[in-house]
């Protein structure tokens, strides 16, 4: 009897004390959600200039808003839109880290403008580092660096000789061989390659061939032809299953961006471990076999060791950086031909798909191309690349996709004391990002019709989003009605009155290549890929697609690029006769 009384007394006692740790728990939350809010409407209602941006609300202590950033980033960009509004900007602390996430196209436009003033250096050493296996003993090599990408180093910075700037050693090379006659042999030397590859895939003229996924077909055919191009045959002779390597390595990105150790996930570090084990063999096999002495060789655009001079110039350079040993040069070469693979090779993807399943614009794309083709010529000779790359239509298909399929998080440090946008400061070293995702759907800025009597949701496709139609002062990609200073631009109408396409009506808010001084390099080549791929693809093959049903975007892959379509896509071809 006593006994019994007794575990009922001490059951109770262990009951009252869970009620009274889980009442503690949950006011301290509380606690912290109302300290946080009030704290976030007291710096939103603070007036004057130089202000401290609010914070984002938050519940648990020391952790922040690190679990909503890190499972589900784009409802947290989302939320944050919704609560405050564009253009004000909203710390979201993480840990003991602070970011700055700024929307609305004032602002985006602010931190361009002040290229100067920013660097994207920490966010670079981050993400060769985490999803690309730089290794630690090379990290002064970046770190010690701070000395900006331009010619003159910025001023109070460390005291650098030239061949150890290695930021503005890259910034120079990719802008140097990414343009003018470096541009003109890889747009060339791209089509030409893919062309050789599909001219190699069994497929006939007369019956129809199935395919078990057209878009692992374009993984497959145009990373070749890409990467070719870029780094030449060499790599892919000395490591035959490259290309296999390279788009496993892709399915676990997302794993390595978030820096999850290696016993967590030891396959992501195989796969990283054995590309830049191939990348190195590469290195080896090309700094062997080059013959530096020939001058005719060294002034070439273009040859098999190295591939475009791009990559050759990046070997001298990254040889001539004290503390670069062979991994860190690897993982920076990975993180090259990852940058130049994993955003182009799914918006190709894209931009055929979506015109796939829509047979009318199908019949358009074709047209287009048809047009623009001199017949008599066999293969890509034919293609008129100057004249497809100003058609409007090819080049909105383009831009839609962009829109709407990129999700990355571009980054921004400013690295000058209480660097400003409007009111606004920005403490030095606190990172400051914005969202292509959210900023390339805000209703307030994007023409959701009616055109010709359709609505077209800044959620879906619409392949003439970009398009201004003469007679049509509803058309375009900016909402019609949109205060006039926000156009920078209108396209002006030529004699001939046809549709033009423009970007320039939605500035600030259409950014897949970033923007200001330290905007992609790599625009210009891209654009050449994806309009010559299509034009291509739709000149040499009939495509079927299985399923007709609109593609929806693998959303694992957010905010680290552009988000491939989901699934497999079953398909039959056979080649076109001409």
């Amino acid at each position: 009897m006593f006994d019994e009384i007794l575990d009922q007394g001490v059951a109770a006692i262990q009951w009252d004390l869970r009620i009274t740790v889980a009442i503690g728990l949950l006011s301290i939350l509380a606690l912290t959600r109302i300290i946080t809010s009030v704290r976030s409407n007291v710096a939103l209602w603070r007036s004057g200039d130089g202000k401290t941006p609010p914070i984002m609300p938050y519940a648990v202590p020391g952790i922040g808003n690190m679990l909503a950033f890190a499972f589900d980033t784009k409802s947290l960009l989302s939320t944050i839109i919704d609560r405050f509004g564009p253009n004000i900007p909203v710390q979201i602390r993480i840990l003991h880290v602070k970011l700055h996430f700024i929307s609305g196209s004032e602002s985006v436009l602010a931190i361009f403008r002040g290229s100067r003033d920013l660097t994207t250096a920490p966010a670079s050493i981050l993400i060769l580092e985490n999803a690309f296996g730089s290794p630690a003993s090379s990290h002064h090599v970046y770190e010690r660096d701070n000395t900006g990408v331009f010619t003159q180093p910025l001023e109070g910075t460390n005291t650098l000789e030239p061949h150890n700037r290695i930021f503005s050693l890259i910034h120079r090379n990719v802008h140097t061989h990414l343009s003018g006659a470096g541009l003109n042999e890889l747009a060339t030397r791209f089509m030409s390659c893919l062309e050789t590859e599909l001219a190699a895939l069994d497929i006939g003229n007369e019956e129809w061939t199935t395919i078990p996924d057209f878009y692992a077909l374009i993984k497959q055919t145009v990373f070749k032809a890409s990467t070719t191009a870029m780094c030449g045959p060499t790599l892919f002779s000395l490591n035959p299953n490259f290309t296999d390597d390279f788009w496993e390595f892709d399915t676990h990105i997302v794993k390595l961006f978030k820096n999850l150790p290696r016993w967590m996930i030891p396959k992501s570090f195989q796969v990283r471990d054995k590309l830049k084990a191939s990348i190195i063999k590469w290195h080896n096999y090309a700094e062997e076999k080059f013959d530096k002495n020939d001058e005719a060789l060294q002034k070439q655009e273009w040859e098999e060791l190295y591939g475009a001079k791009l990559m050759r110039a990046r070997h001298d350079d990254f040889a001539g950086v004290d503390g670069i040993n062979d991994e860190a040069y690897a993982a920076s070469d990975l993180g090259m031909i990852w940058g130049a693979n994993a955003n182009i090779v799914p918006i190709i993807g894209w931009s055929m798909i979506d015109t796939l399943v829509r047979p009318e614009l199908l019949s358009q794309a074709r047209e287009e191309i048809s047009s623009l083709t001199d017949s008599s010529a066999k293969g890509i000779k034919g293609l008129n690349m100057p004249k497809l790359l100003a058609s409007p239509l090819l080049q909105s298909i383009y831009s839609e996709e962009l829109r709407l399929r990129n999700g990355v998080i571009i980054q921004r440090v400013p690295v000058v004391d209480n660097f400003k946008i409007g009111n606004w400061k920005f403490p030095k070293g606190d990172m400051i990002i914005t969202s292509s995702w959210h900023e390339q759907r805000d209703r307030s800025v994007w023409n959701e019709g009616p055109v010709n009597g359709e609505f077209h949701s800044v959620e879906d496709f619409w392949a003439e989003r970009f398009i201004v139609y003469p007679n049509d002062p509803n058309s375009g990609p900016a909402k019609p009605g949109r205060d006039a200073k926000s156009k920078t631009k209108t396209p002006v109408k030529d004699a001939d009155n046809r549709p033009k396409f423009t970007i320039d009506s939605v500035t600030g808010s259409y950014i897949p290549y970033g923007g200001g001084q330290k905007i992609c390099p790599g625009r210009f080549y891209a654009k050449q890929e994806a309009i010559g791929a299509m034009a291509i693809l739709l000149t040499m093959f009939d495509i079927e697609l299985e399923k007709k049903d609109f593609p929806r975007p693998n959303m694992e892959y957010f905010p680290f690029g552009v988000v491939p379509p989901l699934g497999e896509f079953p398909a039959r071809m056979r080649r076109r006769k001409t």
